[in-house]
């Protein structure tokens, strides 16, 4: 192979995997929630609620599967070899939170098998802080993203002619902090405003 052929070759990789990997886990995690909603309940069940919680379900999807391509594109690019090991525990952790946030989202279904084993407040607990799971799933989804892209930005892993290289103009370690205190307003509100409804 030439240095042309194995140059437009790296290109393939870092275009194809990561938008791969990101369609799969997004899909796995859509998966998940109904898997664990179909068991706990029915299939109908789970399209129904899907549809009534749809804006938190589809941020909580997307992010997590933008993290997943994030992860597979540093991954790809061969100068990541020192920060690799960063980027791998952010999308372990919000892939935790995320799948976490909708489980979480789903458990308060369980209401039938709850009181049986003496845990009816575990039910209510779930139903009343449900909207509160899914925006910290959110919420570390946007973090994980904004931490992962001043990763790319720090080592420069963007190729020159890169559609990717027009996100790099933003400042992504501010983002990242900014994003940390506005996620602890925004969760500290919505806490306030679930516990005094």
């Amino acid at each position: 192979m030439s240095a042309t052929e194995d140059l437009l070759d790296a290109r393939k990789k870092l275009i194809f995997k990561p938008y791969s990997f990101g369609l799969l886990g997004s899909l796995t995690l859509l998966g998940l929630y109904v898997l664990v909603l179909t068991v706990s309940n029915s299939f109908e069940h789970a399209l129904t609620q899907f549809l009534l919680f749809w804006p938190w379900f589809s941020l909580l999807i997307l992010g997590f599967g933008v993290q997943v391509g994030l992860f597979f594109y540093m991954t790809s690019y061969h100068k990541v070899t020192h920060c690799m090991a960063a980027g791998k525990k952010t999308v372990m952790a919000t892939a935790g939170i995320s799948g976490g946030a909708m489980v979480v989202c789903c458990l308060h279904h369980v209401t039938d098998i709850l009181p049986i084993l003496g845990l009816s407040a575990l039910s209510v607990f779930f139903s009343e802080y449900q909207v509160l799971f899914l925006a910290i799933g959110i919420s570390s989804n946007v973090i994980g993203i904004a931490f992962m892209l001043s990763m790319l930005q720090r080592h420069d892993m963007v190729l020159p002619n890169s559609i990717f290289r027009s996100l790099f103009w933003i400042r992504w370690n501010l983002i990242f902090y900014a994003s940390i205190l506005l996620a602890i307003f925004a969760l500290a509100y919505l806490f306030k405003e679930i516990v005094t409804y």
